[in-house]
């Protein structure tokens, strides 16, 4: 979504630089939000998702939204996140931490299967990533994804992510 004034605008507040989602043009102000979404016949926005949840396979763009819910449909885990790590072919792909029971037999394998009944070959996650302890959070609730990839062994800036 792109939100487009005719008052100039100076930036964030107290954030120092403005940053490059700020697009002056001749007679208007541009801001990339990250978030997408539409409007609707009313004139109603709906906001879908934050553009970083989009994941960029070989062009096409992936929301791991749409497969966390796949993956929460199945009632197996206990949590769910997905995200995209680079590859050397296709530019990124999909990876997936799941919360599990210490009881739990499923493995990557079925996984992969289940989320291939469901969904089309491009948004089954390739790389799935088993944890036993819940995911870090904010005090906000938000997930802190910086700890989930340490729990799972990827390295940051070295496995591609």
């Amino acid at each position: 979504m792109i939100i487009r004034k005719t008052v100039p605008d100076g930036g964030y507040y107290r954030a120092g630089e403005t940053p490059d989602a700020f697009k002056w043009r001749e007679n208007f102000t541009e801001l990339e939000t990250g978030d997408s979404g539409y409007i609707d016949s009313k004139g109603a926005l709906h906001l879908l998702a934050r553009s970083s949840s989009f994941v960029n396979i070989g062009g096409t763009k992936v929301n791991a939204l749409d497969i966390e819910r796949v993956l929460r449909s199945f009632g197996l885990f206990r949590d769910v996140l997905v995200f995209g790590l680079k590859d050397a072919y296709l530019g990124e792909k999909l990876a997936a931490a799941l919360v599990v029971d210490e009881s739990s037999k499923i493995d990557a394998d079925e996984v992969r299967r289940l989320c291939g009944e469901k969904l089309p070959a491009i948004k089954v996650p390739r790389d799935v990533y088993f944890l036993r302890t819940p995911f870090p959070r904010t005090a906000a609730g938000k997930v802190r994804f910086d700890k989930v990839l340490e729990m799972a062994g990827i390295r940051a800036g070295q496995d591609g992510v």
